[in-house]
């Protein structure tokens, strides 16, 4: 076993040569295998945007169909319009009215103690 140290070691690159040689080519491959991770990176990312952008797109047809047929609802059925916006607002300040009643007696039993 020593006479394969000693092999090893004086041969014409040396043993650090070696060493050295084995990781140059350790760093070669794994710089061949950053670049396909970077290139495979940058395609996801531009696939990302141009999901992002369709569906940007997709949200703003959506947006325009929804007031186009608001439009259309209450030009031609404005006091369904009128009776469901009564509606709304009376439930929203009913509840908050409710909301409010509840919290004001709560608050004033805690800052008492």
């Amino acid at each position: 076993m020593s006479e394969q140290i000693k092999e090893t070691t004086n041969n014409e690159k040396g043993f650090f040569g070696a060493a050295v040689g084995v990781v140059e080519e350790a760093a070669h491959q794994a710089s061949f295998g950053v670049e396909e991770l970077k290139t495979k990176a940058s395609h996801t990312v531009e696939d990302g945007f141009a999901e992002a952008k369709r569906l940007v797109k997709k949200g703003e047809q959506a947006a325009e169909h929804l007031m186009d047929d608001t439009a259309h609802l209450i030009k031609h059925d404005p006091f369904r319009s009128v009776g469901i916006t009564f509606g709304v607002g009376f439930g929203v300040g009913l509840g908050l009215g409710i909301f409010a009643g509840w919290l004001l007696p709560h608050r004033t039993k805690n800052s008492s103690r």
